[in-house]
């Protein structure tokens, strides 16, 4: 992936066409109308490292101005896209045998409404009644719910898509 990869990715989540498969255009994350991109360390590794003469570059960008870094591990914005490494689920691409395949990482981008958490019991700290004359005592902390992807993107029953998986 090189920067002109992840700047065509955001175009098509702004038009919605996804190389000729028309879905919704993708909201923006936040105000500013930027997306986000959650990439392992190789896969915006690849995107920071110096890029040939002419081609963009963010590296060069970046050099004149420090954005704002609101979340955790946000490397920077760039070209309306906010990048944040994470190094414990994302990896480098591997072959099929499980070796390095010598490529970046992969990364997800997504806009707005990108998930959804479905509460039946909120977080709550519950204490257990003391028996044995006090010395048996006990407290947990009790949460009834879950998340899920809100649009899973099938081009004919359901032409929404809030989720680009890059890799």
């Amino acid at each position: 992936m090189t920067p002109a990869d992840y700047v065509a990715v955001s175009d098509a989540m702004q038009e919605g066409n996804y190389g000729g498969a028309l879905s919704a255009p993708v909201p923006a994350y936040d105000s500013k109308q930027n997306y986000v991109c959650v990439g392992s360390i190789s896969a915006l590794r690849a995107l920071q490292n110096p890029q040939g003469s002419g081609e963009l570059s963010m590296r060069e960008d970046l050099q004149y101005g420090d954005p704002a870094r609101l979340l955790a591990g946000e490397v920077g914005t760039w070209q309306g896209i906010r990048f944040v490494s994470e190094n414990h689920l994302l990896g480098r691409l591997k072959n099929a045998d499980g070796t390095d395949s010598g490529l970046g990482g992969e990364a997800y981008m997504f806009g707005s409404q990108a998930a959804m958490e479905c509460q039946v019991t909120p977080l709550e700290v519950r204490r257990g009644i003391p028996g044995d004359f006090g010395r048996d005592r006990a407290m947990a902390a009790v949460y009834c719910g879950g998340f899920s992807i809100i649009w899973e993107y099938d081009a004919v029953n359901e032409p929404d898509n809030r989720i680009v998986r890059i890799g």
